[in-house]
C-alpha cells in the first residue's frame, strides 16, 4: 500500500481568490434587491410607453411585413381608424405613448432604416392564409429581409401579428384551420427570432390587446443594440429649408434617443472642431446649431469643421534634388499617356507625364476594364450576326456568364495569372514585385505610392483614438440635447437634395475623424444565400454599418493576420483575390 501511494498527493480543492460561503440570508438579500431593481426599471419603461411624466419621448415601433400578401392597409386601420393609409410617405400613427411606423416601400434598405432606430420591432405575416411547411410564412423577400435585419441587429423586443391578405377567395380559413395557420406562424416566428415573444396577435381581432402588448412588453427584455446607446439619433418628424440661409441649409426636428447631439468636438479653440450628423441613405452634414421645443437656444457651432482630406505637405515626400542622370533616366522612361487611362489621371490631378510604372497603377482598373470589355465585344458581334442585334438584357447575361467562369477560375487557379497574347510580358505585370516570402520578407506599403495617397489620413492605435472620441462626444453633450428631449437640428452642406417621403428619414450622431478619408479594413465572410452571386474586386457595393451606408469599391485579399486588430502592424501582407469568393473569409480594404 505504501509503494503504491508513494509519490500520490492529495487532492485541493479549486477556490477563488477573496471568496467565502455566503449564508442564507445574505441570499436572500441579494435576490430581493435583484428583484426590486429589475422591478424599477420595468416600471420606468412601462412609463415611457405610457406617456406618463418624465418618460423619454414615445415608444417607436416599426411594422415590417415579411409577406407581400399582408394587407397593410387593414393592419393600419387596426389601431388608426381615423389616419389613412399613404402610398406616397411614411405612415405614423401615435396611439397611447407608442408611435407606430409604417413604411410603404417594402424593401430591404426602408425596413432596415426603421427598424434599426425604432424601439420594438412587430413582424406582420399573412393570417387568413394556409401556412404550413409547404407554404412558408416568409415569401423571398421576406427571407431576405430578415436575414439583413439579423446580421445588422434588431431591438430587444419583437412581436409578431398575423393580418388579412390583399386577396380575398375560397382559399381563406376559418375556424380550426386558422388556428392551426395561427400556431404554425408561432413557431416560425419562435425558431427565426428567439427574442420575439410567445404570443402572436391576431389582427383586427386583438387590435385592442395588441396595443396593450406593446405597452406591458417594454422591460421584459434588456437586450439589444448596444452599440446605440453610444450614439444621438432621432427619427424625423419634421424638416423644412431654413428660413432666411442659402440652399442646402434643413431644420429636422424629432425625439432624442441614445446619447444624445453636441455641435462641438473639444472645448477649446486649440482641438475643438465642428460637429457633424450623418443622414441614412444620404450623407454627412454640418450640425451648426440646435434648439428646444420652444424655439430657445441649446448649442450651436463654434469650431470650423475638420478637412475630409489631410492636408498636402510636400516636405512628407523627403525628396532630394535629382542629378542629371536621374533627370536623363527619367525622361527616357517617359511615354505617351494612352486615351484609356486619360480620365483617370484627371481625377488624380491631370499630371503631364507618368513612368511606367506609376501608369501601371494608375490605369490597373482601366486596363482590367478594357479586357472584359473586349471580350463581351467579341461574343456581342458573335450574337448580332446570328439574329441581326442585341438587347441590353443579352449583354448582362453574357456578362453574367463571363463573370461566373473567371469567378470559377479564380477559385481553382488563385495564384496564378495568364499572360495575355496581345500585350508583352513585361508590361502586363510591370506592377508587381517579386518576393521572397509572402510571410518573412520586408514589405514597404508606402514604396513608389503616388503623392495623392499622402492625404489619406492615417491612425497609430485606432482603439485608442475610437475610445478618446467617443468620451469627448460624451462630456460635450447639453442636458437639454440628450435622450427623452424634443428638439430641432439645424444642418448645413445638403445642397440639391431631394428627400423620399416613403422612407423614414433617420439622422444620427457622428464622433470625430468619422468623416475623415482613410483606408479601412474589415474581416468578412459571406452568407449562403448568396453563393450564387458574382463579386468582382473594385465593384460597386454598399456598405451598412449602424445607420451609415457607404458606398465603395472595395479590394478583397486573403484572411491578413492582425488586420484591424491589436497587434496588426502597417506591414501586414495578404495575397490579392480578384474575387470575393463564398465560404471563405476575406480581408475587405476600402476608402
Amino acid at each position: 500500500k505504501k509503494v503504491l501511494d508513494k509519490g500520490r498527493r492529495t487532492p485541493v480543492k479549486a477556490t477563488k481568490v477573496g471568496s467565502k460561503e455566503i449564508s442564507k440570508q445574505d441570499r436572500r438579500n441579494q435576490a430581493r434587491q435583484l428583484r426590486d431593481n429589475r422591478r424599477q426599471s420595468i416600471i420606468a419603461k412601462r412609463r415611457v410607453a405610457q406617456g406618463q411624466e418624465g418618460a423619454e419621448g414615445p415608444l417607436n415601433v416599426a411594422l415590417v411585413a415579411f409577406h407581400g400578401d399582408v394587407d397593410m392597409r387593414k393592419v393600419w386601420g387596426c389601431f388608426a381608424n381615423e389616419m389613412v393609409w399613404k402610398e406616397d410617405a411614411v405612415n405614423v400613427a401615435d396611439v397611447g405613448g407608442v408611435r407606430i411606423i409604417a413604411s410603404p416601400l417594402r424593401t430591404i434598405h426602408s425596413c432596415l432604416d426603421t427598424v434599426l432606430a425604432s424601439d420594438v420591432m412587430v413582424g406582420v405575416f399573412v393570417g387568413d392564409r394556409l401556412c404550413d411547411h409547404e407554404h412558408s410564412a416568409f415569401d423571398d423577400l421576406g427571407y431576405d429581409i430578415l436575414t439583413n435585419l439579423k446580421m445588422n441587429g434588431m431591438p430587444g423586443e419583437v412581436i409578431g401579428v398575423t393580418a388579412p391578405s390583399k386577396n380575398t377567395g375560397e382559399d381563406l380559413l376559418s375556424g380550426r384551420q386558422l388556428d392551426l395557420s395561427l400556431k404554425t406562424v408561432q413557431r416560425y416566428l419562435r425558431s427565426e427570432l428567439p427574442r420575439a415573444q410567445g404570443k402572436v396577435y391576431n389582427l383586427p381581432k386583438d387590435s385592442d390587446t395588441f396595443v396593450k402588448g406593446l405597452q406591458a412588453c417594454v422591460g421584459t427584455n434588456d437586450e439589444g443594440m448596444k452599440w446605440r446607446e453610444e450614439r444621438g439619433y432621432m427619427i424625423v418628424d419634421r424638416i423644412e429649408p431654413e428660413a432666411g440661409q442659402p440652399s442646402g441649409h434643413w431644420a429636422v426636428s424629432g425625439w432624442v434617443k441614445g446619447m444624445g447631439f453636441a455641435c462641438n468636438y473639444g472645448d477649446t479653440p486649440e482641438d475643438g472642431e465642428g460637429a457633424c450628423v450623418h443622414i441614412t441613405g444620404y450623407g454627412d452634414a454640418v450640425l451648426e446649431g440646435i434648439t428646444g421645443s420652444a424655439g430657445e437656444l441649446i448649442d450651436r457651432r463654434l469650431y470650423e469643421v475638420a478637412q475630409r482630406l489631410r492636408p498636402y505637405d510636400p516636405s512628407d515626400e523627403e525628396q532630394t534634388w535629382p542629378t542629371e542622370e536621374e533627370l536623363n533616366e527619367a525622361s527616357r522612361r517617359m511615354i505617351k499617356m494612352p486615351q484609356g487611362v486619360k480620365g483617370l489621371v484627371h481625377l488624380f490631378g491631370g499630371h503631364a507625364g507618368l513612368s511606367e510604372f506609376e501608369l501601371a497603377w494608375l490605369g490597373e482598373e482601366a486596363d482590367e476594364e478594357g479586357d472584359d470589355q473586349m471580350m463581351l465585344d467579341d461574343n456581342e458581334v458573335v450574337a448580332a450576326a446570328a439574329d441581326g442585334k442585341t438587347t441590353e438584357q443579352q449583354v448582362e447575361a453574357k456578362h453574367s456568364i463571363e463573370m461566373e467562369m473567371r469567378s470559377k477560375e479564380e477559385m481553382d487557379f488563385p495564384d496564378e495569372v495568364d499572360t495575355p497574347c496581345d500585350k508583352p510580358a513585361r508590361q502586363r505585370f510591370q506592377k508587381y514585385r517579386g518576393m521572397q516570402s509572402l510571410r518573412t520578407s520586408a514589405w514597404d506599403p508606402y514604396e513608389s505610392l503616388p503623392t495623392e495617397y499622402s492625404r489619406i489620413w492615417e491612425f497609430e492605435s485606432f482603439q485608442a483614438t475610437a475610445k478618446a472620441a467617443k468620451t469627448e462626444y460624451k462630456n460635450g453633450i447639453k442636458a437639454e440635447a440628450k435622450a427623452g428631449h424634443y428638439v430641432t437640428l439645424h444642418i448645413s452642406g445638403m445642397e440639391g437634395l431631394s428627400f423620399d417621403n416613403r422612407v423614414p428619414l433617420v439622422v444620427s450622431s457622428l464622433f470625430r475623424h468619422e468623416t475623415r478619408v482613410t483606408v479601412m479594413h474589415a474581416s468578412l465572410s459571406r452568407t449562403p444565400e448568396t453563393d450564387d452571386v458574382v463579386i468582382k474586386s473594385k465593384e460597386l457595393v454598399l456598405l451598412r454599418c449602424g445607420f451609415r451606408s457607404l458606398p465603395a469599391r472595395p479590394t478583397y485579399a486573403s484572411n491578413i493576420r492582425g488586420s484591424g486588430g491589436p497587434g496588426g502592424g502597417a506591414d501586414e501582407k495578404g495575397r490579392m483575390l480578384r474575387f470575393f469568393q463564398p465560404n471563405a473569409k476575406s480581408t475587405t480594404l476600402a476608402w
